[in-house]
């Protein structure tokens, strides 16, 4: 694991992986928002693979948005994804 991938725990990625816990167990859509530089793809990362580390079940696929991706780039993302 790179260092950039380390999570330490905090009370707020504590509350954000109890939530998302929650969330997951009711089958609910997740979207985490921030701030660029605040850890949101590296705590889902971390998330999802020690959650679904033996579990074949889900694929997971990371995309990565800025104020400057449009409708059409997301749409072309999105469906690249589910053509593989």
């Amino acid at each position: 694991m790179k260092l950039n991938e380390t999570v330490i725990n905090t009370s707020d990625n504590t509350r954000q992986i109890f939530l998302l816990n929650i969330l997951i167990r009711r089958d609910s859509k997740v979207l985490l928002i921030g701030p660029s530089g605040c850890g949101k793809t590296n705590l889902i990362k971390n998330y999802l693979m020690k959650k679904f580390k033996l579990k074949n079940a889900y694929e997971i696929n990371y995309f990565n948005f800025s104020a400057h991706t449009s409708a059409s780039q997301t749409q072309q993302i999105v469906l690249s994804k589910m053509i593989k």
